[in-house]
């Protein structure tokens, strides 16, 4: 297959290759789905719980299990990182591995704060890579359809949501 890689700059005609931090149920489902694409190849992965890690080394197994930050975000096979860490990680991991050069994709939140998440996409535009969060549930069918219920004052004023 004739995998093309589109940058801001050129064109590059191989697979991506991504670092995975956090590998657990989230962390291992994007990993699946972005590797059974066929456009990327995992080359790190960065998990401290040797259950996931083992797991996620099943999907992936040439994949180089790191246990030191440093060297995952300093790897320089890596193209772009996929974050799945726990949420107050978000911000400092993505800043991390935007200022290493590498391509962030970032489970939400992308911070704790509107100044964490300032500060993140301020790194993003300092070091011109591209940021992504994912959310994903927000264009789902149903997710649409509770929004357009609340838009359209169906159900009154909404104050809170529990979701479970």
């Amino acid at each position: 297959m004739n995998n093309l890689i589109s940058t801001r700059n050129r064109v590059v005609n191989k697979k991506l290759s991504l670092g995975f931090m956090g590998i657990g149920w989230i962390g291992r489902n994007r990993m699946k789905v972005l590797l059974e694409d066929g456009h990327s190849e995992a080359s790190v992965i960065f998990e401290p719980f040797q259950q996931n890690a083992d797991e996620a080394l099943k999907l992936a197994p040439k994949a180089q299990l790191l246990q030191n930050s440093v060297d995952f975000y300093e790897h320089p096979e890596v193209n772009g990182v996929v974050i799945a860490t726990p949420s107050a990680l978000h911000a400092s991991q993505s800043i991390n591995a935007l200022l290493a050069g590498k391509a962030v994709f970032c489970q939400k939140p992308l911070g704790c704060t509107a100044k964490e998440v300032r500060q993140v996409i301020n790194a993003s535009k300092q070091v011109d890579k591209y940021l992504a969060v994912d959310l994903s549930y927000r264009f789902t069918e149903a997710f649409q359809a509770v929004f357009n219920t609340i838009q359209r004052g169906e159900i009154g004023e909404v104050y809170a949501v529990n979701l479970v």
